[in-house]
């Protein structure tokens, strides 16, 4: 056993994060004599799971599969749903041993899967490098555990503690956070703004960066929640740059809409309108609930800005906190944390810190429930 073919299994995993929808987005190696012969990664509904696109892959390229070794990041299924049950798969075939990253939290598998393979003589080892894994399907166990989303805060930050100027646009991070950022998006199934940032920034919201090997994903599902103060005119609407986005779905969360902002959205086929108050916490999770339920949104990542963040914070209304440090020293702005909010209080999990470029960093801190 040699667990650099898991750590490669992760990294095939996170290939197809943000486009398996419900799934766990697995990653599969298959080992003979110290050469990997097969790799997969889940593929999005209705398509093969990692272990069946790893088995295909060796199969394909020519190799026997006697007394090989499969390094896999969850527990093979034991059910019958969309794809036959890969426990099943796997036992039809030779491979000889299955090494796994950690069991599948979902009540109809848990230990059932494993058995499947020992009864069918395989050997099975489990329960390794749990944390990174555990981390990677975590959209799957926060789905399995609640009706909401995984919600993360994506924060660029100032060293000494400052987002942004007010009413203009500052770029804080480097090239390197901002692919880094890009490749965030990638993973999530929407990006989530408040309307200030939506004036302030104009942003486009979408993903500009392309990553070699990963699942096509080029837009994101956005949300928006919108201001009940202020309103914007026909000619400020169509300025914005989301609105010009066919290709993807736009949700807006708000009330007391102008009657030129209704009929702008009502022309709009992509864009679905929740009358609610955007900062009623209630109301907040039960769109939540229903974006997760009718639009398969399962993971949100929330970009700003300050008062956004600060909501998110207080309300307790995330499973993750990224923190982008910059290098640049602001001396006044936009804090990132208000006089009502300390964030040494914060119940968190320091869970990685990343160097991102010459004088960038991120540190991501993730809720206990993640890792237990």
């Amino acid at each position: 056993m040699n667990l650099k073919y898991l750590k490669y299994a992760i990294a095939l995993g996170y290939r197809n994060l943000g486009i398996t929808k419900d799934n766990p987005s697995v990653g599969a190696v298959i080992v003979k004599n110290n050469k990997i012969i097969g790799k997969g990664s889940t593929q999005p509904p209705p398509g093969k799971h990692a272990e069946i696109m790893a088995i295909e892959d060796a199969i394909k390229n020519g190799y026997s599969l006697e007394n090989s070794s499969m390094y896999v990041t969850l527990e093979p299924c034991s059910f019958y749903g969309r794809t036959p049950a890969c426990a099943i798969e796997i036992s039809k075939t030779k491979i000889k041993e299955v090494i796994i990253g950690i069991t599948d939290p979902n009540p109809k598998v848990n230990g059932n899967g494993i058995k499947i393979l020992e009864t069918n003589k395989k050997v099975v080892k489990y329960n390794f490098l749990k944390d990174e894994i555990k981390y990677l399907h975590r959209f799957f166990i926060k789905h399995l555990n609640s009706n909401l989303p995984y919600i993360t805060l994506k924060i660029a930050t100032s060293l000494d503690g400052y987002i942004g100027k007010k009413d203009s646009q500052i770029w804080l991070t480097n090239e390197a956070s901002k692919r880094f950022s890009h490749r965030l998006r990638h993973f999530y199934d929407a990006i989530l703004v408040g309307f200030d940032t939506l004036i302030v920034d104009n942003p486009l919201l979408n993903i500009r960066y392309k990553f070699k090997n990963y699942g096509e994903k080029s837009n994101i599902n956005k949300i928006i929640l919108w201001s009940s103060r202020r309103h914007l005119s026909p000619e400020q609407l169509e300025n914005l740059n989301i609105f010009k986005q066919k290709d993807t779905n736009i949700f807006i969360i708000g009330d007391n809409f102008s009657k030129e902002e209704k009929s702008f959205f009502n022309k709009k086929e992509n864009i679905k309108v929740f009358n609610k108050n955007s900062k009623d916490t209630k109301e907040i999770l039960e769109i939540f609930a229903i974006l997760k339920k009718n639009y398969e949104i399962y993971s949100i990542l929330i970009e700003g800005g300050a008062k956004i963040f600060n909501f998110f914070l207080q309300e307790d209304i995330y499973d993750e906190l990224n923190l982008f440090y910059s290098n640049k020293i602001l001396k006044n702005g936009i804090k990132l944390f208000n006089e009502y909010l300390d964030f040494s209080e914060i119940n968190l999990n320091l869970f990685k810190q990343k160097k991102l470029g010459k004088n960038n960093f991120v540190i991501i801190y993730v809720k206990d429930y993640i890792l237990k």
